[in-house]
């Protein structure tokens, strides 16, 4: 799963730039827009609170 992947880097969070935050964004949002292929009008902010509220 990819929840188990980013768990290990949950210590070094905190240290992280935010440009580098960004960027990890950026790909979480694009492989969720891939995996649940969402319509054009939802946001990328709509789609992840949808996904962890439903877990």
């Amino acid at each position: 799963k990819i929840i188990i992947s980013w768990s290990f880097g949950i210590h070094i969070w905190g240290s992280i730039k935010l440009s580098n935050i960004l960027l990890i964004q950026e790909f979480q949002n694009i492989s969720l827009h891939t995996i649940t292929v969402p319509c054009w009008f939802i946001t990328s902010q709509a789609l992840h609170n949808n996904h962890t509220n439903s877990n």
